[in-house]
């Protein structure tokens, strides 16, 4: 017995997800978080994918109602099921490392400024 499939339709609107969407979720989280270094981009990327990957979930989840006359795609949409709570989960796990990166950086120290009465610097 073959395991019938979504359509090619579905496929290409899941597949053909465009780039520029991921990019312009990366964007708007970059300009959100504004990362300090390397560590903190990494996050964010990480972070952006899981959204990314999310809105892919959830859309082949709406394009594949659930059928219990087709067991395969059954199978591809609670693969789906767990990769959506994977990238929720991800996305938590994430922001809260992000969170204690952020409250860790060194406070940007005021540079020091003449006194002009006595010459003297102070802090």
């Amino acid at each position: 017995m073959r395991t019938p499939k979504p359509s090619q339709e579905i496929l290409d609107q899941i597949a053909g997800v465009d780039r520029t969407e991921y990019d312009a979720i990366l964007q708007d989280l970059q300009k959100k978080h504004a990362p300090a270094d390397i560590d903190e981009r990494c996050l964010v990327e990480s972070l952006a994918y899981d959204v990314w990957t999310s809105r892919r979930m959830v859309l082949f989840r709406t394009l594949c109602p659930y059928d219990p006359e087709t067991p395969g795609l059954n199978a591809m949409l609670d693969l789906a099921a767990r990769r959506l709570s994977n990238a929720a989960r991800n996305y938590t796990r994430t922001l809260k490392m992000l969170t204690r990166f952020k409250k860790s950086r060194p406070a940007i120290q005021p540079p020091c400024l003449p006194v002009v009465e006595t010459g003297e610097w102070v802090n």
